[in-house]
């Protein structure tokens, strides 16, 4: 009986490595193993382990209206087993169970215009256009890395950034097309209402000039939609532009790492003569001294006049408590550019006299010469002996 037995068991173990088959469906012993066939509608369990599979297909099922089936993993869209509605914010949009609600926990795809139409292509929200346009954004975008950049290559200044302020649209137009007739046919005027609409009809150009703004998205897109449409429109040129160029001044921790602040106020400058130089004048004899000096390159009988007459701008009673510090010629390309005084820094026995330019976008055509005059508590600088000015 024993023996039988063993045969028995050394039988079933072979058979056991033997057949996975042999397991399931003859003793139903174990479990299956299985992968899902899905489809649109539904799926089918067909098993691994080398069992028949069942040739019944299950529905798909949705409990907790995620879009996913509960059973097999299969994303349901529209026009599958069930039937899905887009829930949309301004943040994105998210699917639902037509019926079903949002509890406002989904995680949210964010909304697509590849076609401009300014509503999602997915879920046809309607996008907000109000905003400044992007190529606004991107533009401004590009004149803080070109500070990056300067101040990589500059480190001795700071530079500071200016948002666009206008921009200007030009449609360049066909030789027989009036710019009239184009402002009309497209009611540029009207549909442009917070624009400058000009007709350039000697240039054979329609301009449309915005403040920044003003220039959205809605305007932006609007705007190469006349100009793709037309055909008396031969190209578009958008242009943006800001009230100042460029900004810049010197960064006094550049040149010492210890300078503090040095009171001042502003003094009639002496003589705006080419030869002047930076100085710290602290007795009316040094003064005096200071205005031979000058009238000894002096050039002209003007020149000798002037240096003589400004002898009396400044007298004993004024370098009783004040020192007056002059400055070189600062010299700029065109009169519109400003130039400021910052601040007066002392540091090491030195006055550092910080000046700021502000270059304008459009300047005139002329070159500015300017000088600077400061009084000083004389008590602040009796160890200074030098001045320089940082431009």
């Amino acid at each position: 009986m024993k023996k039988l037995a063993l045969c028995l068991t050394v039988i079933l173990c072979l058979c056991c490595l033997a057949s996975c088959k042999l397991l399931h469906s003859t003793l139903n012993i174990g479990e299956h193993t299985y992968e899902y066939i899905q489809y649109e509608t539904g799926h089918f369990k067909q098993y691994t382990c080398g069992c028949p599979s069942p040739d019944i297909m299950g529905l798909h099922l949705d409990t907790d209206d995620n879009g996913t089936c509960d059973v097999c993993g299969y994303a349901m869209k529209i026009g599958g087993a069930f039937e899905f509605e887009y829930v949309a914010t301004e943040e994105g949009h998210c699917e639902h169970k037509v019926g079903s609600t949002c509890d406002g926990t989904c995680i949210k795809s964010p909304h697509e215009d590849n076609n401009n139409d300014f509503q999602c292509d997915y879920c046809k929200y309607l996008l907000d256009t109000s905003g400044v346009a992007q190529i606004v954004l991107d533009y401004e975008q590009s004149l803080r890395d070109e500070l990056d950049r300067l101040h990589a290559e500059h480190p001795e200044f700071n530079y500071y950034y200016h948002p666009v302020d206008d921009v200007y649209c030009y449609f360049v137009l066909d030789s027989e097309a009036s710019a009239d007739a184009i402002i009309e046919k497209y009611d540029m005027e009207n549909f442009f209402a917070s624009a400058n609409v000009s007709a350039l009809n000697s240039l054979k150009m329609v301009g449309v000039a915005f403040d920044r703004d003003e220039f959205t998205e809605e305007i932006h897109q609007k705007i190469k939609q006349i100009s793709e449409n037309e055909e008396l429109i031969e190209s578009l040129s958008i242009d943006m532009y800001s009230d100042w160029h460029q900004s810049y001044m010197p960064r006094i921790e550049y040149y010492t790492d210890d300078a503090s602040v040095l009171e001042y106020e502003r003094a009639p400058y002496v003589l705006a003569f080419e030869n002047a130089r930076d100085i710290i004048i602290k007795s009316k004899a040094e003064y005096d001294a200071y205005l031979d000096e000058l009238l000894e390159t002096a050039e002209s009988d003007y020149q000798k006049e002037k240096i003589n007459s400004a002898k009396d701008i400044y007298d004993e009673s004024f370098f009783e408590e004040n020192a007056l510090i002059l400055t070189r010629m600062v010299v700029r390309g065109s009169g519109s550019i400003q130039l400021t005084v910052n601040n007066l820094y002392i540091s090491d026995n030195k006055i550092y006299v910080v000046i700021r330019t502000d270059e304008p976008t459009w300047g005139t055509c002329d070159m500015q010469f300017a000088f600077f005059a400061f009084a000083v508590d004389k008590y602040d600088v009796v160890n200074v002996n030098e001045v320089i000015t940082l431009e």
